[in-house]
């Protein structure tokens, strides 16, 4: 399997042919031996669903079988659909049969027409962005590389101490450090009065450590602007802050002991933090487009503005289907008031090629469109 990114939607929107599927399927959460034989159960309707439509435009039944054995194939593969994880993807058609497993929410369903429909994988695309996860507590040390998709260790124990005692020699919660001082009393004894590590010393062995943790990571990320986001309890992110100059640290961390936390664990609570931004950016976005004139809600004049490379952002109806065609030479568009053989939704197209052509795009619940329930909003660039 490729893995999901910018390269592969371009690619997939190439692809076009007639009787090209496009499946949608949320993985339960179950055990395994439920999860095998309920994500059976939704392919096998899916295949089904796609048999009925491929018999209602002429395909004979052997033809069928042979278009569709790719499908059937996973259906019985034990081993995969027990170990699927969150949400499969599947696209085929005569030249191309591509599956993913992606931890994405969407819709359960299956499209057919003469290109794949990809909207719903626009929004993950385009919003992923690489960081980093430094996971830090005084008894380990681990930073992580990620995105939305992937998250893999990077070996710093070169660069980075592990432990507080490798930085300081004293076992932060074993080892007491005692200062005394005697006193005499009336009939000749000495009592030695001692007192543990007072919390000064320890905040300075703690800063002493994080002073190393910081030393190692700008030898790592010295070159680096991607975020990096702190898992660690919320005191020892308040040290790390006094100490590091690493620019891109985010303000936010995540307020656990992360050896408590699985690596995979750690990826989707930094991601939330990232996601969180990427969510006010949209209200942003959304703001601008009510401030700003130069925008439109008409799908047959901003299809062709896309085509010309005109629309810097776009927000689709995610809802709905325009079932219409696109005249080549003219690009006039020709919208149906039902679906035909020469139909394709004209959403799907035009969320594709804004962002073929850099614009940002932003799938929306029909209410959360900046013009609520309108099809498609537009920002042009001038």
């Amino acid at each position: 399997m490729e893995q999901l990114d910018n390269k592969l939607l371009e690619r997939l929107s190439k692809e076009r042919s007639p009787n090209s599927i496009s499946i949608y399927m949320p993985t339960p959460k179950v055990d395994p031996e439920s999860k095998e034989n309920q994500n059976r159960i939704n392919l096998k309707n899916k295949i089904k669903q796609a048999r009925e439509e491929l018999g209602n435009q002429g395909m004979k039944n052997h033809e069928i079988e042979d278009y569709l054995k790719p499908l059937n194939d996973l259906v019985d593969d034990a081993l995969f659909l027990r170990n699927l994880w969150n949400g499969l993807v599947i696209f085929l058609n005569q030249n191309t049969f591509e599956y993913f497993t992606v931890p994405l929410d969407f819709d359960d369903f299956m499209y057919m027409g003469k290109d794949f429909y990809l909207l719903p994988l626009l929004r993950p695309v385009r919003e992923n962005k690489e960081f980093y996860v430094l996971s830090l507590n005084l008894h380990g040390v681990k930073l992580y590389k990620s995105d939305r998709f992937n998250i893999s260790e990077v070996e710093v124990e070169a660069f980075i101490p592990e432990k507080l005692e490798e930085a300081t020699g004293i076992d932060h919660y074993k080892d007491k450090v005692y200062h005394h001082r005697s006193a005499k009393v009336g009939d000749g004894r000495t009592f030695y009065h001692g007192h543990a590590r007072g919390e000064e010393d320890k905040k300075e062995e703690e800063l002493k450590f994080l002073r190393y943790v910081e030393q190692g990571l700008q030898n790592v990320l010295h070159n680096e602007d991607k975020p990096l986001i702190v898992a660690s309890v919320d005191h020892i992110f308040g040290l790390f802050k006094e100490v590091t100059d690493y620019k891109y640290l985010k303000e936010k961390n995540i307020s656990e002991s992360p050896k408590e936390e699985s690596v995979h664990g750690l990826q989707e609570k930094a991601w939330a933090l990232i996601q969180q931004e990427l969510d006010q950016e949209r209200q942003q976005m959304i703001q601008k487009y009510i401030d700003l004139t130069n925008k439109s809600d008409i799908v047959e004049e901003i299809i062709p503005n896309i085509l010309y490379g005109r629309v810097d952002t776009l927000f689709v109806n995610k809802r709905e289907y325009v079932w219409g065609r696109l005249k080549d030479e003219s690009f006039d568009v020709d919208i149906h008031s039902e679906r035909d053989d020469s139909s394709e939704d004209l959403l799907n197209f035009a969320a594709i090629k804004a962002y073929l052509h850099d614009g940002n795009i932003y799938l929306m619940e029909p209410g959360e469109m900046p013009q609520k329930n309108k099809l498609l909003n537009a920002i042009y660039r001038f």
